[in-house]
């Protein structure tokens, strides 16, 4: 069973590139969706259009207040998700 969970939401306005292994390069416009936050300033966070996680610094974000927007972004990623798993049981057939 899959759950999409609504959470903070921040969209790249300045790119990151990852300096750790557990951190998230980012580009501009990348909506990242906030799972945990850390006091200096990194939050840690999954990408909607890929789902790759990971920590990133908050400055380099803005963070999505509207709720239609917000509602928008995980529709997208609930599609993504179906579409992986329909192509992952597609392959895993043949």
């Amino acid at each position: 069973m899959l759950f999409i969970v609504d959470c903070p939401q921040v969209q790249c306005i300045k790119k990151y590139v990852g300096r750790e292994s557990d951190e998230l390069s980012l580009e501009v416009s990348d909506v990242i969706n906030v799972l945990k936050k850390s006091k200096d300033g990194m939050f840690e966070g999954e990408r909607i259009h890929d789902g790759e996680r990971g920590w990133f610094p908050v400055d380099h974000t803005e963070e999505i207040l509207n709720s239609h927007v917000r509602a928008r972004n995980l529709k997208m990623r609930y599609r993504l998700l179906i579409k992986a798993s329909e192509e992952y049981k597609r392959d895993s057939r043949a």
